[in-house]
């Protein structure tokens, strides 16, 4: 499957898509369901890359990171590694990032697809990454309540 029918494919199930502004990947789009909602990139770094990165950003929202701030560190780390551990088990990176502080200001989710000549087996792995961030969302929610959100084109949790 090329760049434009990786493109199409969303298109054709009524997803939004547009193009982030300022990327510097060779293939860069944004998806979301008609109405709103989570948002995944999927990306192509080169023109020759054999591969696209399936990708979801979810950025802790002030509220739920002074929530964070204000728990033992021994709360804050298994509250964060159950979400990590669920998370693999789905075959999905997850990345906390700044990398090596104890709360993350940012969670990365993505999964690397190779021969994407299958649109379901493609489908699959997108809706792992979104399905992981919603997880995430829901685990912060559940754990520390809802916000507002925040802001266009984030995710807040």
């Amino acid at each position: 499957m090329d760049d434009e029918k990786v493109e199409e494919l969303f298109k054709s199930l009524n997803m939004k898509t547009f193009r982030p502004s300022q990327v510097q990947e060779f293939f860069h789009i944004s998806v979301s369901p008609p109405q709103g909602g989570p948002v995944v990139d999927i990306v192509k770094l080169k023109k020759e890359s054999n591969f696209y990165i399936i990708i979801m950003g979810i950025q802790i929202a002030q509220e739920h990171y002074q929530k964070l701030s204000s728990m033992k560190p021994e709360e804050v780390a298994d509250f964060l590694l159950e979400i990590q551990k669920n998370i693999l088990l789905q075959g999905i990176e997850i990345a906390f990032l700044p990398i090596g502080q104890e709360i993350p200001q940012i969670i990365q989710l993505s999964k690397a697809v190779f021969d994407v000549a299958n649109e379901n087996e493609f489908l699959d792995s997108f809706t792992k990454v979104r399905n992981s961030g919603i997880y995430t969302m829901l685990s912060f929610s559940v754990k520390l309540g809802r916000v507002q959100a925040q802001g266009k084109g984030h995710h807040f949790i």
